[in-house]
């Protein structure tokens, strides 16, 4: 079996293999606590779990395929994708985005030959452009369309925060970046991009793995750049090169048992792939017209998706009323046995031998000792059947409220330390 350290080894080597662009990640708006960076300032991380790739928790770090895209109303919503390729949007966004490989054309953008001639671009330009660029006709450098961004959601530690995490016992979600809004309310409301790009990760991983170590072992700083490399990424072992800008220390020592048991983020619950029936309600008109260019069937196959989803979803919601409403097994409780311990002292006084010779009537002797909480006593001849009853705002105490006396056998209400029959006093202990 792999050591932590060969893990985070082997998943660097696989990344230097399969490098990826960066991308733009859209805001996200679910109320989670994030750390974001900053540009210019170094921040110090302590990361936890396994690379995305060999994750085995849910707070693991992730991948996450995000885009956001123009609906059939015209507003943008969020995506996340899924990473299978046959799932339906990329099916759509591979066959409208065809192309072939013209070697000899110039990219205006690099001005070094080879380019890309989309398929479809000049024949259905509607769809086309829908897919590429949102519908734009003059688009942005950042704008990417349907094609989802890719960043790696992470639990961490801000050095730079560290007493709101030892307050909260909680982890944070680290983020690219934030924006503070002030609404016409007057109210700031502060926006995250979640996660950080694959050459961040990148940075990261191979700082960890320099050090034959995890991360969980060390911490790690983390600068972004205003300009390319766009962030640089710092180990422990090298604060020396960044101890000029750090607000607090970094620190060398593996977690402590105490900070692996706070809270953390359920990413997988954070990052669900968008549902079908969602896809259906914001483009599912567009999906018709995608169906009527290219005599594809992708409408027909969405509405067999959305019913699945559904059976699934209710057949899941059944399970959980039957288990919410399954009757709790009860376990099996042994009686507690009570009994009352004699003080030394009894009460004395004319009040017992007076009780004991009128079959003690106490009512209005014990009203003056208890208060008006006492509204009846009944005493029987026998003084092994005695019953008190006690009524106390209206409600007569139950039948587990009483005791029997050690010393003459009488049963008397828990509420009176000492026994109206005999004036015992009865122990606390």
């Amino acid at each position: 079996m792999s050591t932590r350290a060969e893990l985070f080894a082997e998943e660097q080597k696989r990344l230097e293999e399969q490098k990826n662009n960066r991308g733009f990640t859209p805001p996200e708006y679910d109320d989670i606590d994030y750390v974001a960076l900053e540009t210019d300032k170094v921040k110090v991380f302590r990361f936890i779990g396994n690379p995305f790739t060999v994750r085995q928790e849910p707070t693991d770090p992730k991948l996450v395929l995000s885009s956001r895209i123009i609906d059939d109303k015209k507003k943008l919503f969020a995506c996340k994708w899924s990473e299978d390729k046959n799932w339906i949007l990329w099916k759509i966004y591979n066959d409208v985005m065809k192309y072939t490989w013209d070697k000899n054309a110039i990219d205006p953008s690099t001005g070094k030959p080879g380019v890309k001639v989309y398929t479809l671009a000049a024949k259905y330009p509607n769809i086309f452009k829908r897919i590429r660029w949102n519908g734009k006709d003059n688009p942005n450098a950042m704008e990417k369309g349907w094609y989802p961004s890719r960043s790696i959601m992470m639990n961490c530690i801000c050095r730079d925060e560290y007493a709101w995490h030892s307050e909260n016992k909680s982890f944070k979600l680290i983020a690219k970046k934030s924006n503070t809004v002030t609404g016409d309310d007057g109210k700031d409301t502060t926006y995250y991009e979640q996660g950080i790009g694959t050459s961040t990760y990148d940075g990261i991983l191979k700082a960890v793995v320099e050090e034959h170590g995890a991360w969980e072992d060390f911490d790690i700083a983390i600068r972004k750049e205003d300009k390319d490399p766009w962030y640089s990424v710092y180990s422990f072992f090298d604060a020396r090169k960044v101890e000029k800008e750090l607000s607090c220390e970094m620190n060398g020592d593996p977690l402590t048992e105490e900070e692996l048991g706070w809270k953390k983020f359920d990413i997988d619950k954070l990052t669900q792939v968008t549902s079908y029936r969602k896809i259906q309600n914001r483009l599912g008109e567009f999906i018709k017209e995608v169906d009527g260019c290219l005599k594809t069937k992708y409408s027909e196959e969405l509405e067999v998706l959305v019913a699945e989803e559904k059976a699934k979803w209710d057949a899941t919601k059944a399970d959980e009323t039957v288990e919410e409403t399954k009757p709790e097994e009860k376990k099996e409780e042994k009686p507690v046995t009570r009994t009352r311990q004699v003080a030394e002292k009894k009460v004395e006084g004319d009040i017992w031998s007076q009780a004991k010779a009128n079959g003690w009537k106490l009512v209005d002797e014990l009203k003056s000792e208890l208060g008006d909480s006492v509204k009846n006593i009944i005493f029987n001849d026998d003084p092994k059947k005695v019953k008190f009853e006690i009524v106390e705002n209206g409600e007569t105490l139950p039948s587990d409220s009483y005791l029997e006396c050690p010393d003459c056998h009488v049963f008397g209400p828990t509420t009176i330390d000492f026994c109206p029959a005999c004036g015992c006093k009865f122990s606390n202990k």
